[in-house]
């Protein structure tokens, strides 16, 4: 059982809820809250990408993928403090494909864009600041797969 009483009457709200703030005070909350951005929403986001393989014949293809997104700065917390910053992100490949056996030259982040998964203010008690863990930047390499069925 509970019982819910929402008054702007400040004499009765000191006998209800006498640690509790002043209605004007968060009324004046609820107006600071509605201009704040929703948080993680960025205003536009995309991308584009295209795979092609040829064909060399006896089972073995070249295949080439390209891949490009986009993000816009967005707010990352409901205080709009946190920030994630806008992305623009490119990875691509090339594999030669031999049946049992892919050989690939690839790159991921190849812009080596800073990227992170948050931004989360921290309390003073730790120091303050903000704790962003990183995303890796440019990543390029070979990868050799093979099968053995």
């Amino acid at each position: 059982v509970f019982v819910t009483v929402t008054t702007l009457d400040h004499g009765l709200k000191r006998s209800l809820e006498p640690r509790a703030p002043s209605p004007w005070s968060r009324l004046k909350a609820m107006e600071q809250d509605k201009a704040l951005k929703i948080p993680r929403l960025a205003p536009w986001t995309g991308g584009a990408g295209f795979v092609y393989t040829v064909d060399l014949g006896d089972g073995k293809t070249v295949d080439t993928r390209f891949n490009y997104s986009h993000r816009d700065r967005s707010f990352y917390t409901d205080s709009n403090l946190g920030v994630l910053n806008k992305v623009e992100d490119i990875d691509a490949s090339i594999a030669l494909n031999c049946g049992r056996a892919t050989l690939s030259l690839y790159g991921k982040n190849l812009l080596n864009q800073v990227q992170f998964g948050g931004d989360t203010q921290l309390p003073a008690s730790l120091g303050g600041g903000t704790f962003s863990p990183l995303a890796k930047g440019r990543v390029v390499g070979i990868e050799l797969q093979t099968s053995f069925q």
